[in-house]
């Protein structure tokens, strides 16, 4: 206890640069995607997107709420999502028929059976 004691003001710092590059990074994606598909709806505009009608302002006001919410649990959450998917993907290599046989067809590809 002493050590965070000491040194609270440092982890602050740190935790803090975490928290504002997470957001950044991730309010960066969300408007790439943004503008990915809208880049997508001028090429194909006989495929209309259904929700047309809804202001972009609300798509903006969910992402920021996304964005704080993953920012202030980044130290947690990136590492237990990251996790789980090491986890998951020892799982499907080790235990395939817990899997649906997912790696069967990579196998056969190779001509290994």
């Amino acid at each position: 206890m002493g050590f965070i004691m000491e040194n609270i003001r440092v982890i602050g710092i740190v935790y803090l640069i975490g928290a504002i590059i997470t957001f950044i990074g991730l309010f960066a994606f969300f408007m790439w995607a943004a503008k990915a598909d809208d880049k997508e709806q001028e090429l194909y505009p006989e495929y209309p997107i259904e929700d047309e009608n809804e202001p972009f302002s609300l798509y903006i006001t969910v992402v920021f709420i996304i964005s704080i919410m993953t920012a202030i649990i980044w130290w947690g959450g990136v590492p237990l999502l990251l996790g789980g998917l090491l986890l998951y993907d020892k799982i499907t290599q080790e235990y395939p028929q817990l899997m649906g046989g997912m790696n069967d067809t990579e196998e056969k590809e190779n001509g290994k059976e």
